[in-house]
């Protein structure tokens, strides 16, 4: 799928499930979504890649939602929950691909990102 039609999808899917926790993004998003590096990619030219896009979508969503249309961030706060986001995009990652069961978290509530803690187990071994 190209990334036109995979932003789209994005903003679809945010628009829809702006309550979603980690474990329900679909795997394609989670994929379009997730960087390898978030210190790293914040050090690069950011601002226009998709997946920023995408974080900065639901971050506008989630503000007009709560009925702010317009709302300001410092940068330092921002780049703190871009790296949260994509703390909890790896989260679903463990999920999907390991033993460890990580009990799911909502992907969109930024007010809450402060408070955040995971709790995790591991399935038993067979």
């Amino acid at each position: 799928m190209k990334t036109q039609e995979l932003q789209k999808k994005s903003f679809d899917f945010i628009d829809k499930n702006l309550h979603v926790t980690f474990d329900k993004v679909p795997e394609e998003l989670r994929i379009f979504w997730i960087v390898d590096d978030p210190v790293e990619y914040l050090n690069s030219d950011y601002s226009e890649r998709h997946e920023y896009a995408a974080f900065m979508y639901a971050l506008m969503v989630y503000h007009k939602n709560k009925g702010l249309m317009k709302f300001e961030m410092q940068i330092t706060q921002l780049k703190d929950y871009f790296i949260t986001f994509q703390t909890l995009l790896s989260l679903a990652e463990i999920n999907a691909k390991t033993d460890i069961r990580i009990k799911p978290i909502k992907l969109f509530d930024f007010d809450n990102y402060e408070n955040i803690k995971a709790q995790f187990k591991i399935d038993e071994i067979k």
